[in-house]
């Protein structure tokens, strides 16, 4: 969930109080929370301009109580409720916000007019973003989410090999022996805000004709129109961006809302697949953060994303020490999951246990109650690279504070 703090400034800015109005009621309750700071005499506002919102909010002294008093009652409000972002919607609380959220390491978007149609999520990009990714559509992964996910508000993208599902797959392309989620399981999971079907395939092919398959089977289960686009994840991570791009698959990325695939190794190629082998044997966290260094991602890349796959023997020390990189460079990262089981003694090598979820899933949560990341859908964690990508094409920048400004002023 993304935290935000919006600065309103003084009760009568009818302009600011209308500008976050739309940017609240344009906004998923389910992901994003905000809190409003107005300046001057509480007492002063009338009911309706105090309860516009219908959110949080704060008041801090006007001018006239001093700087240091109002920039130590801001700072302390940024700190206690960790927020992951600053907005700030009125000219006279500019430079205190940009201040006590400089000093914090928090990012701050300044109000600018706002195209029409604009997503809310685009507001706030520069933060990073994690998202839980379930392969299959496994059985074993609705009790999951209904044990550990959802009710810590973590949302997750569900990967489905309809196939499997329905159980119309031959025996030979089965992407996994174990019971799969009931098509009923899948309907109601896709009603629930914190979650997003994706596609994997209908036999858990990458071939065009079996995506298609698959993607048709989504759009009647879950009652959507012809033409939504879902993102499609492809099985074995084998559909490469190349072929992506093709002229011949242009059909597949008009449906297509996005495709992920596993990892990505653009740099030092030979040391990170060292450090990516000696890990599997060492499970030394360092290496693990070198050998997954380049998923981490910083742009949508023409609509590819990539993602970090989770094995048996992968620990969740490994893995933060890759969720702690993509913090510090405000990246993305999309964790690949299987089956996660109570015990997987016996298991193949895409089980992880249910303890070291439940794990990762606090320290997860934790980060982003301090304000350093935010959990989401891939569809969101891709708006969110969209919106940087924008922001580069614009003349935006961001700083490593994490002040999103632009050139011109600069």
């Amino acid at each position: 969930m993304i935290k935000v703090l919006l600065i309103v400034g003084r009760p009568e800015n009818a302009e600011a109080r209308q500008k976050a109005a739309e940017i609240i009621h344009g906004a998923s309750p389910a992901e994003f929370r905000f809190h409003a700071v107005f300046f001057g005499d509480q007492a002063a506002a009338s009911d309706p301009q105090r309860e516009e919102l219908q959110v949080d909010s704060s008041w801090l002294s006007g001018a006239n109580a001093g700087f240091f008093r109002r920039f130590g009652g801001l700072a302390r409000l940024i700190r206690e409720k960790r927020f992951s972002v600053v907005h700030v919607l009125a000219p006279e609380g500019r430079f205190l916000s940009l201040l006590a959220a400089k000093c914090l390491g928090v990012p701050v978007r300044i109000a600018r007019p706002l195209p029409a149609n604009l997503p809310v999520y685009e507001l706030y990009r520069g933060i990073t973003a994690v998202s839980l990714s379930f392969d299959d559509g496994r059985g074993d992964t609705t009790e999951v989410l209904e044990k550990l996910l959802l009710p810590r508000g973590i949302p997750a993208t569900l990967n489905i090999s309809t196939g499997y599902v329905d159980g119309s797959c031959p025996d030979a392309l089965l992407p996994s022996r174990k019971q799969p989620m009931t098509v009923q399981e899948l309907r109601q999971l896709a009603a629930n805000p914190l979650i997003e079907i994706s596609m994997h395939g209908d036999c858990h092919l990458n071939t065009d004709e079996d995506v298609f398959r698959g993607r048709t089977k989504l759009l009647e289960w879950l009652e959507l129109p012809t033409e939504s686009r879902l993102g499609f994840a492809s099985p074995g991570s084998r559909f490469s961006a190349e072929r992506f791009h093709a002229p011949e698959e242009a059909e597949l990325r008009n449906a297509t809302l996005y495709l992920r695939t596993g990892l990505r190794i653009r740099s030092l190629a030979p040391l990170r697949v060292f450090c990516r082998k000696l890990a599997r044997v060492t499970h030394l966290p360092v290496l693990y953060r070198i050998a997954y260094h380049d998923t981490v991602m910083d742009s949508a890349e023409g609509g590819i994303l990539y993602s970090v796959p989770i094995l048996r023997n992968t620990s969740v020390n490994e893995l933060m020490a890759v969720i702690r990189s993509a913090v510090k460079r405000r990246g993305a990262v999309i964790l690949m999951l299987h089956s996660v089981l109570e015990d997987t003694a016996g298991e193949d090598n895409w089980s992880w246990k249910q303890k070291k979820l439940l794990r990762l899933c606090v320290r997860l949560s934790d980060l982003e109650q301090q304000g350093k990341l935010c959990l989401c859908t891939a569809s969101r964690l891709y708006e969110l690279l969209q919106g940087k990508d924008r922001s580069r094409r614009a003349g935006l920048s961001v700083t490593a504070s994490g002040l999103v400004r632009t050139k011109s002023d600069s």
